[in-house]
């Protein structure tokens, strides 16, 4: 179900309702959503930085809500955290989903299976594209396909699976 505000998009994934309460299931819709949208990686992950007031508002719960649904999620293994901020003073939460653990759980959502699947895939596109342009190594183009054949193959498989 798709909820919209003139100043946002909330996505609800009904199904984690079976698994998750109500505020887990908006952090984790809302996080899934947002990773889709983001450039943010690091550890071949995509991740989400918002403060706890930003996730508060977006959700609309309480600020100590956020907080306690963030923990629960990271206790569980559901929600990765890190804090790759640039400043020791910058709290802000770096939150990634664990695909993998929801699979453990047995939540087989197939958007969350099909999204986890083409993020790898574009990750490990966009790695070997940065150890390409560290090793000055020009990409060479000799057909329509010679680019994905300079991929290595791991890369090639998760593009063909999807």
């Amino acid at each position: 179900m798709i909820e919209t505000d003139p100043k946002l998009v909330r996505i609800h994934h009904l199904d984690l309702l079976e698994y998750f309460s109500d505020s887990e299931e908006r952090l984790i819709s809302q996080l899934d959503w947002l990773l889709d949208r983001t450039g943010n990686v690091r550890e071949g992950r995509y991740w989400v930085y918002y403060s706890t007031s930003r996730w508060a508002s977006e959700l609309h719960l309480s600020p100590s809500t956020v907080q306690r649904t963030i923990a629960h999620l990271i206790r569980i293994g559901v929600l990765i955290s890190r804090n790759y901020n640039h400043h020791a003073y910058d709290r802000t939460r770096w939150l990634t989903i664990n695909y993998d653990r929801l699979g453990e759980m047995g939540i087989r959502a197939r958007h969350f299976c099909e999204n986890d699947r083409a993020r790898k895939a574009h990750i490990l596109v966009e790695q070997w594209e940065e150890e390409q342009e560290k090793q000055n190594v020009a990409p060479r183009h000799y057909g329509k396909d010679s680019f994905f054949y300079q991929l290595p193959k791991e890369v090639q498989a998760m593009m063909l699976a999807h």
